[in-house]
Order: C-alpha cells, then sequence, then structure tokens
C-alpha cells in the first residue's frame, strides 16, 4: 500500500519543531531584539521557555498528548492578548503579539493533523 502524504505524526513533528523555535526565539527577542529589560521581558522568557520545554516533551514523549498542545495554544493565545498592555513603549509589545498568535495558530494545526487525516491517535 502507498502511502499519499504524510501521517498525522510526522505532520504534528514538524508542528513542534516549529513551536520549539518559536519558543526559543520568544525566550530571546527580549534581550536581542527589543533590548527589554525588567519584568516584562521575563514574561516573554518564561512563556518562551514554556512553549519549547512542551514542544520538546510532546516531541519526545508524548506525540499523542493533546493536552500538551491544547496548554500551548493558551500560552500562545495569552502572549497574543497580554503583549501590548504588558509593554511601556507603543510597538514594544509587537513581536509578542505576532509570536503568540503563531504559536496558537501552529498549536491549532498539530492539534487537527489527525482529524485532517481521518486517523484516531
Amino acid at each position: 500500500m502507498q502511502e499519499v502524504g504524510p501521517s498525522w505524526r510526522s505532520e504534528s513533528s514538524l508542528a513542534n519543531a516549529v513551536l520549539l523555535g518559536l519558543g526559543v526565539f520568544l525566550a530571546l527577542v527580549p534581550f536581542v531584539i527589543e533590548g527589554e529589560q525588567g519584568a516584562n521581558a521575563w514574561v516573554d522568557v518564561a512563556a518562551g521557555a514554556a512553549v519549547a520545554a512542551l514542544a520538546l516533551l510532546r516531541m519526545l514523549v508524548w506525540p499523542s498528548a493533546a493536552w500538551i498542545g491544547a496548554l500551548t495554544g493558551l500560552i500562545g493565545a495569552g502572549m497574543a492578548i497580554a503583549a501590548l498592555p504588558l509593554h511601556e513603549r507603543p510597538g514594544q509589545g509587537a513581536t509578542a503579539l505576532v509570536v503568540g498568535v503563531l504559536i496558537a495558530l501552529v498549536s491549532i494545526w498539530s492539534l487537527t493533523a489527525p482529524a485532517r487525516r481521518g486517523e484516531v491517535v
């Protein structure tokens, strides 16, 4: 039997690799790009580290754990919602807003991969 396309596991692995990269990027962006310091920077660092850790956990330990994907999506949505009011200067939270939206969207993509393929986890 010939496989038509990649299975949901490879699609989910790709999504988790993207989430890992976004998490690392979000953790580094306050210092490298925005030059932000203080408590606001640590919110981005903590959220980025959590997203990266959850992506690694889902890639290496529990690939079918939907709760990890849902939690990652909630962190991304929370970053997107909280990005602008957390920062003192206008536009400073734009990166966290965009990355938060991307994290939420990629999490949804990884969660819906089995259903799109018609497979049961």
